[in-house]
Order: C-alpha cells, then sequence, then structure tokens
C-alpha cells in the first residue's frame, strides 16, 4: 500500500513538472526592452514609450526589428495595459533592462513606477532607473537615429561598464526600493542623455540626480558623481587625473575601499572618511619621473592632498546647497547611534549642513603597465 500511494505520488510530482503554468507561445508575445515615462502637461496623464521586439518568424534567421510604441493612461498600469490594445499581443517584460524617466516624473515622485515594478510579477528588480537629461524621456529612444536592431540590446552591454567608468552611480531597482523607503536615505540615481556623433545622436551617462525622499531634487556632473562614488564607497574602477605645476599624472583606479567614522566632539558630529585606492600609473604627462622609489612618494603625496582636498570641498559645496545628506550618514549614525539618533532626527537636516567632515586619503601606487620612465624622461643606467 505505501509503495502505491508513492508512486501516486510521484505522478502528481511529474504532472506538475512537465510543464509551466504562465506557459506562452513564442508568437503570441512582444519582448519588451527599454522604458520610457514621461508626464502629458495638459491632462497629467503618463505618457509610456516602450522598445518592443517582435520575435515572430524570427527563428529562421530573420533580423530583429525594435519599433517604439506609446500609450497613455491614468496610471502607469493603466498605460501599460494599453500596449496590448496597439500590438495586440501581450508584452513580455522579464527583459526589460532600463526605464528611463524623465525629470518630470522624477519631480512628481517615484514611488508609483516603484510601486507598479515590485507588484508586476514579470519585470525583474535588477532592472535600473535613469533620469533623462532631455526635455522627456521619450527623446532618448526616438531621437537616437542609430537605433537598430543591435543599438536595443546595447543599453544593456553599457550599463555592464558602469564599474570602468565610476562617473555614474549603479543601483539596481530592489536597492532603490529599500532606499526610498528609508527616510534617512536620499537616492542618487545615473542620468542618460543624448550626444551627437557623427550627425546622429548617440545615448551618453552624463553624471547622476540625486533625490529627497522619492522626489527628484538636482543634478551631479561626472566629476562629481565619482567624488560621491569615492564617500559611499562604490567606486569600482575609473581613473584620478591628478593636476601637476607641469602637466598631469591619470592613475587608474584598480579597486577602492572608503569607511567612514562618526565620532562626538562637546555638541558637534565629526564624520571622517577614509578613502584608500589602489591604483596603477595609467598616463605620465610630465618630464617628471614618478616611476623611481622617491617620485612615486612624491606623487603619492600630492595625489593624497588633490583627492582630500577635492572631495572635501565637495562634501561642504553639498552641505551649502542643497543641504541634503545624499552620502548617508543619517543612516550610519541611525545604525550605529541609536539612541543618539532618537534625539537629533527630527533636526537632521539642519545638523548635517554643520557636520565637521574630514577626510584622508591614502592612495597606494601599484606601477604602470609596461614602460617604467615617461617617454622622453632619460633613463639612469
Amino acid at each position: 500500500m505505501k509503495k502505491i500511494c508513492l508512486l501516486f505520488t510521484l505522478l502528481i510530482i511529474i504532472m506538475f513538472l512537465s510543464g509551466c503554468w504562465d506557459y506562452r507561445e513564442i508568437e503570441d508575445v512582444s519582448i519588451a526592452n527599454v522604458i520610457a515615462i514621461d508626464i502629458d502637461e495638459q491632462t497629467k496623464e503618463y505618457i509610456l514609450n516602450v522598445v518592443i521586439v517582435d520575435v515572430e518568424n524570427q527563428g529562421t534567421g530573420g533580423s530583429l526589428k525594435p519599433i517604439v510604441i506609446e500609450t497613455k493612461g491614468r496610471t502607469i498600469v493603466d498605460a501599460v495595459r494599453n500596449v496590448i490594445s496597439i500590438t495586440t499581443k501581450a508584452p513580455y517584460w522579464s527583459h526589460v533592462s532600463i526605464i528611463v524617466l524623465s525629470q518630470e516624473v522624477a519631480r512628481e515622485g517615484i514611488i508609483p513606477i516603484l510601486d507598479w515594478v515590485s507588484r508586476s510579477p514579470e519585470l525583474n528588480l535588477r532592472v535600473r532607473i535613469f533620469i533623462s537629461m532631455e526635455n522627456t524621456a521619450q527623446e532618448i529612444l526616438q531621437r537616437e537615429k542609430g537605433f537598430t536592431e543591435i543599438r536595443t540590446f546595447e543599453y544593456e552591454t553599457i550599463k555592464k561598464s558602469f564599474r570602468y567608468l565610476s562617473k555614474l552611480p549603479d543601483i539596481k531597482l530592489n536597492k532603490l526600493i529599500n532606499e526610498v523607503e528609508i527616510k534617512e536615505l536620499n537616492p542618487v540615481l545615473p542620468v542618460i542623455g543624448l550626444v551627437d556623433l557623427h550627425g546622429e545622436s548617440a545615448v551618453q551617462y552624463i553624471g547622476s540626480a540625486y533625490f529627497k525622499n522619492d522626489k527628484l531634487s538636482g543634478f551631479l556632473d561626472p566629476i562629481d558623481t565619482i567624488k560621491y562614488l569615492f564617500v559611499t564607497n562604490e567606486v569600482e574602477g575609473g581613473v584620478i587625473v591628478v593636476p601637476l605645476d607641469e602637466g598631469n599624472v591619470t592613475l587608474d583606479i584598480y579597486r577602492n575601499n572608503t569607511d567612514t567614522n562618526i565620532d562626538f566632539i562637546d555638541d558637534s558630529i565629526k564624520i571622517t572618511i577614509n578613502i584608500k585606492p589602489t591604483v596603477n600609473i595609467a598616463e605620465i604627462d610630465s618630464s617628471t619621473d614618478f616611476t623611481s622609489q622617491n617620485g612615486r612618494m612624491i606623487l603619492k603625496e600630492k595625489a593624497d592632498n588633490y583627492l582630500k582636498n577635492e572631495i572635501e570641498s565637495f562634501i561642504k559645496a553639498i552641505q551649502e546647497n542643497p543641504g541634503i545628506d545624499i552620502f548617508r550618514f543619517g543612516n550610519k549614525l541611525m545604525r550605529n547611534h541609536p539612541r543618539i539618533w532618537n534625539t537629533i532626527e527630527d533636526n537632521w537636516d539642519e545638523i548635517f549642513k554643520e557636520l565637521i567632515i574630514e577626510v584622508n586619503s591614502d592612495i597606494k601606487i601599484k606601477g604602470s603597465q609596461h614602460t617604467s620612465a615617461p617617454i622622453g624622461v632619460e633613463k639612469n643606467d
């Protein structure tokens, strides 16, 4: 009897494993790849532009043909459902890698977008959200003349280069949702725009946008963005260009570690930020030999002073205007000193502006890749 029951149970399991509950024929779906969201100024409806790839009859070697579909709706879900009325096929959203928001949408608040994504059974929570530097998000998709079947999937490739640029934050949507839910955190998102490339428009990532809670507040250029990433310990690559009296030295960042400490001095709070990049010498635009032991010590001192001063000045500028804690200092204080945080939480915006900030830089220079002395400098035997 036990054997019969076991056999019956196995048969039931096999029946459920033999298919997929939400299986759909490939010819019945169209694949959504990139989404742009705007707001109609008059009706206040959401405007949705979606890059759709129709995969029907493409299995025999035909080329993929992406198209941009525009719909409207009083809510995001309403606009999404209206896509079906144009394509006559249910869009498949799992391949969406990027959602571009207009500045107007971002200023109104991104919670509706995050709510839609978090509730959707198909959308991947690893999707990235970008803010458009153009007048609308729609322009990113429709003004790009080079938008071909290759370009459609190029977004996924380009965003994988975040770690080599370190000039824009890489924040997946699941992390963004957590940051919006915690009031001590103010998200910073990457910014996307268009650049003229031989008479055609091409996508370019051009810095970052900072938020107050879920609403867009301002922008950081690429140079300030890398300073922000140093403070928040999110630098994984990129370069440091150290200005000298004669020329520049470019340091290629191999890795970095930043730790932040909080101290209490009388009635003041002191934040100490210790930045420890490991770098290679990528380029020397100077006649000085910085590859010798003495030269490397001089370069380290100059680079440390430069990085320290640049980041301290950047933080001070943010404290003064807009006065928003984009560095997560308040969150760190809340986690490490909850009792103190409970007494100052309501006044944190003002306290942030008065924080004492000290930045320490300890750059480790590994060397250069192939040559030792800079070209043009005589080598001593």
